[in-house]
């Protein structure tokens, strides 16, 4: 089935852009970023942050919280074919128009992937050339999908509270 991804949330203060691969079934229901309360995106924020009360936010709440701390979120598909929800079942996956945003919001020093899949999906149809001195960075997947623990995640998504400080 053909789905289609969710608008970036983004302003001109953002600096550190989170790629995700696509939404969830759940997410695309919702239509909100890790709308599936089994993924552990909002919890890591929160608990980097010390703002652990987001999780219980309203979306609206966590879209300002991903603003305030200059973040921007977005995913690297635009559009594909999958049934379900698992990255392993993405089919013909059409990139979202990096170089725009890159131009558009020229503040983005730092792009994280949420999981390795994002991160492949964009190295194989974007590239890293787009422009220059960005760093890139891979995270664990949020997704309950993923299996590490919790413990760990959070350490390897330190990244982005650092770069930020």
């Amino acid at each position: 089935m053909a789905i289609q991804g969710l608008k970036p949330v983004i302003d001109q203060d953002s600096k550190v852009l989170i790629l995700g691969s696509m939404p969830s079934e759940e997410s695309l229901r919702k239509q909100e970023y890790y709308g599936n309360p089994r993924n552990q995106f909002w919890r890591i924020l929160g608990t980097l942050f010390s703002s652990e009360q987001l999780t219980e936010a309203k979306y609206g709440q966590k879209l300002e919280f991903i603003l305030k701390h200059k973040l921007a979120l977005w995913d690297v598909i635009a559009s594909c074919e999958r049934e379900g929800s698992l990255d392993s079942r993405i089919k013909s996956p059409l990139a979202n128009p990096f170089a725009d945003i890159f131009a558009q919001y020229p503040e983005i020093r730092y792009v994280a992937f949420n999981g390795k899949k994002a991160f492949e999906v964009y190295k194989r149809q974007v590239g890293f050339n787009l422009k220059k001195g960005i760093i890139y960075h891979t995270l664990p997947s949020t997704s309950p999908a993923n299996t590490l623990s919790w413990e760990r995640k959070l350490d390897e998504w330190q990244t982005l509270f650092n770069w930020i400080k």
